[in-house]
């Protein structure tokens, strides 16, 4: 028995974050399919995890009882809750008369079936040209933000020409400091790798992220998609750059004088990041501004 137990390890089914878990992505799936991709690349990651934890305890066959005997479990744990929140979130659809293409079936799932192949029939041919389209690659160099809503203002705001806007451009500052540290971690993990050191969660966190936001866009280079759609990446980016910042400030065990130049450059760029928050915060909002101060904010060609 003990050959055994050394050879496998338990199958868990006591994990109720990944229960949560699946809830959660059940509910952003809702909101957009691009959720199944963060579901599918967070079930991998579950799955890796396990098996190193597997390795760690001495399981000689830790690959496959991750993969084929944890691995199930997980899997239930998971696209169970998330597939159940996702039809959850269809309830006024199926119980109602009145939905749109409800009646193309007189079982409201057959017929919600033949509703998603529509959509997703759409959604695969959508190719055509947008003013403020941007391909994924454009994204880390944010070279064409969305004008979400512009109008010539009729408020007052101090000259005979005003403007409205509410644009998806992040603060610039964040933004690229953001894809610096995440370029940071990649390059951390990939050294890591190659010198069989242990891998920190700090280093995988945040790219986990963004490969689920951000790498499937990069496959659809035909579609008809913008940089609106990054807002799902920005807290992986800010997650990046917090673990940049702490590096930046100093580990305990460095020296006083490197500790404090680097703390101090940490709250010199906090402040200038709230500064220049402050900056774009009327065209984030539609507030009433002068055209020329609208014509400041727009530090790249794309941004117009």
């Amino acid at each position: 028995m003990a050959q055994v137990a050394r050879m496998t390890g338990p199958v868990l089914w006591a994990r109720p974050w990944l229960i949560a878990a699946g809830m959660a992505f059940g509910a952003a799936t809702a909101v957009k399919w691009s959720g199944v991709y963060a579901l599918a690349v967070f079930g991998l990651y579950v799955v890796v995890t396990d098996a190193l934890a597997r390795r760690r305890a001495g399981i000689a066959l830790w690959p496959t009882d991750a993969v084929f005997r944890q691995g199930p479990a997980s899997f239930l744990l998971l696209v169970g809750p998330a597939l159940l929140t996702y039809l959850m979130s269809w309830t006024g659809w199926l119980l109602t008369a009145g939905g749109y293409d409800r009646q193309t079936d007189a079982n409201p799932f057959i017929a919600l079936w033949k509703y998603h192949e529509a959509i997703l029939a759409f959604h695969v041919g959508l190719a055509s040209p947008h003013p403020y389209a941007s391909p994924a690659w454009q994204w880390p160099l944010l070279l064409r933000p969305t004008a979400i809503w512009v109008a010539d203002s009729p408020a007052p705001c101090g000259t005979d020409h005003c403007i409205a806007v509410i644009s998806s451009v992040p603060n610039p500052l964040i933004w690229y400091a953001g894809v610096a540290a995440a370029a940071y971690l990649l390059y951390r993990f990939v050294r890591a790798m190659i010198q069989r050191q242990p891998i920190a969660p700090m280093l995988t966190f945040a790219l986990v992220g963004l490969i689920a936001t951000y790498v499937p866009w990069l496959l659809v280079g035909n579609r008809t998609i913008f940089q609106f759609y990054t807002v799902v990446m920005v807290p992986f980016l800010v997650i990046a750059l917090a673990v940049a910042l702490r590096e930046l400030a100093g580990p305990k065990h460095a020296p006083l004088h490197r500790r404090q130049a680097g703390q101090r450059t940490v709250v010199v760029y906090l402040c200038v990041v709230v500064l220049v928050s402050a900056f774009y915060y009327p065209v984030w909002t539609g507030m009433s501004v002068p055209y020329e101060f609208w014509l400041i904010h727009n530090w790249l060609p794309g941004w117009i």
